[in-house]
Parts: C-alpha cells; sequence; structure tokens
C-alpha cells in the first residue's frame, strides 16, 4: 500500500472535509526496506521501494507498505493500525473518508503485475493508545482455548509462534527460514473466466 489517507467531516456538511494528520503507524509484519520487484515495472522508471508501515503515511509515491514474506510465507492476514494526533470526532456525528494509494503495481493489470491489498476491513476506534497486534489471528483463536482443550493443530499454531520469540530456538529459526526461502515461486494462471452471455464459460 502506497498511502493511507483519512479525511473526516460532520453529518451536516458531509462534502466540507478536511484531512487527518496520521502521526503514528504500526502493523504486525512489514517486508525489510527492498526495491520494488523488477515484474511490477510501471515504465516510469522511478525508483520505487516498500519496507515499513511508516511508508504508508509518508507523502510518498515512491514508498510503500509491504508485506511480501517470501515464497510460502504470503497471503497471510495482516493489520495495521493509524493514529491520528487528535480527536477528530465531530460535534453532532462525524462522517470518515478512507483514501488507499496502490501504486506499487505494473503498468498492466491483467498479467503478473497486481500488487494491491486483497479482502480488507476498516474500523475505527477511539483508543488513542491502539496499535497492530503482533500476534496473527490464528494464534490468538487458539490462545483462546484453554490448553486442555485445543485440538493438535491449534497446539502446533501457538508452538510455531513461541518458537519465534525464545533465543534457545535461534538457530533451529534460521535454518526453518532458510529452509522456506528456498520454496520455489509459484505462478499464477487463468484457467476459467465467465463468458458475455450468463451461464456460458469458456476454459
Amino acid at each position: 500500500m502506497t498511502e493511507f489517507k483519512v479525511e473526516v467531516s460532520g453529518v451536516r456538511e458531509p462534502g466540507k472535509k478536511s484531512k487527518v494528520k496520521l502521526e503514528k503507524a504500526t502493523a504486525d509484519y512489514a517486508n525489510p526496506e527492498r526495491p520494488l520487484e523488477p515484474n511490477f515495472d510501471d515504465k516510469t522508471k522511478r525508483r520505487r521501494v516498500t519496507g515499513s508501515i511508516e511508508y504508508a503515511i509518508d507523502g510518498k509515491d515512491e514508498t510503500g507498505w509491504g508485506i511480501d514474506a517470501g515464497p510460502g510465507r504470503r497471503n497471510q492476514p495482516r493489520n495495521a493500525v493509524f493514529a491520528a494526533g487528535a480527536n477528530v470526532a465531530q460535534a453532532g456525528g462525524t462522517v470518515v473518508t478512507f483514501r488507499l494509494t496502490q501504486r506499487h503495481g505494473g503498468w498492466n493489470s491483467d498479467e503478473h503485475m497486481n500488487n494491491n491489498l486483497g479482502r480488507f476491513r476498516l474500523s475505527v476506534c477511539g483508543d488513542g493508545n491502539a496499535t497492530a497486534d503482533p500476534l496473527p489471528q490464528e494464534v490468538r483463536d487458539a490462545l483462546a482455548v484453554s490448553a486442555a482443550r485445543r485440538t493438535p493443530a491449534q497446539n502446533d499454531v501457538v508452538f510455531s509462534q513461541w518458537r519465534t520469540t525464545v533465543p534457545e530456538w535461534r538457530d533451529a529459526n534460521a535454518w526453518i527460514e532458510e529452509l522456506r526461502d528456498g520454496w520455489p515461486e509459484g505462478a499464477t494462471t487463468l484457467t476459467l473466466v465467465r463468458a458475455m452471455s450468463p451461464g456460458r464459460r469458456i476454459c
């Protein structure tokens, strides 16, 4: 995600919007800063990079929040929290407008140049100290079950998260990540598309 922007207005004057200054951003994951992959070339010759969640509020189209953890670790649920510097609630009710800028894809979205958010959900809260949850949702769900009632799969989820937090597993974690780095890159292939006429499909 290149930029995340928020505007607010009062219910009585929804067209009279003001920009919200976002002063802090946190996320459960961000890939290390790195240049955007060549397959996302947009023919502008701009040097674009992905990395920290702060890139989503820095006002620059050349930087963006990146969540690519590598082959075999992609397509995971991620969460980010953006905090305003002051209360933005309007008297009588507030209309909130979100603007998500995504300019880290290629020039042809019909091929392998898509680099956008998938299914996402937006919500608002009044907690000025809110931060992104560092634990994946599946870990939270497993921890919500008492240890005596967890399934073997839930225990695996908890253990896999726990081992990344203790120094005794540092060497083993590094070895596991090295094995994952060797995971083959997948390729996207169109196999089925709906034809123009209802009820007909072509392969």
